[in-house]
């Protein structure tokens, strides 16, 4: 039976653990430090990183879209809904208010 596998320490104990930080994350490209890199490299880094920045950009942007229109939408159907419970209840009130004459 193999040891179980420890936990990655997020941080000490004097400040909170964040998950997002990017402390101690290494910058290097397959086990290339930045510093070793060609200028190419760096370049080529460098476009990567920002043709990613601009995808994940245009992502966000079309996911904000898609929710507003549905939440468009949706407020609209609450609208439709409402208008058509308002009808239904001043037809009832006039109904109780001036009820059908039977002979």
């Amino acid at each position: 039976m193999r040891p179980p596998v420890p936990q990655p320490v997020l941080s000490t104990h004097e400040e909170p653990a964040d998950p997002w930080s990017t402390r101690g994350v290494t910058r290097a490209v397959n086990g290339i430090p930045p510093a070793q890199m060609s200028s190419d490299e760096q370049k080529r880094l460098a476009e990567m990183s920002a043709s990613a920045s601009d995808k994940l950009a245009e992502l966000s942007e079309a996911t904000l879209d898609t929710v507003l229109t549905t939440v468009e939408v949706l407020k609209a159907k609450l609208a439709e809904h409402r208008a058509e419970r308002e009808k239904e209840l001043e037809e009832e009130r006039r109904r109780k208010e001036n009820p059908p004459r039977l002979v």
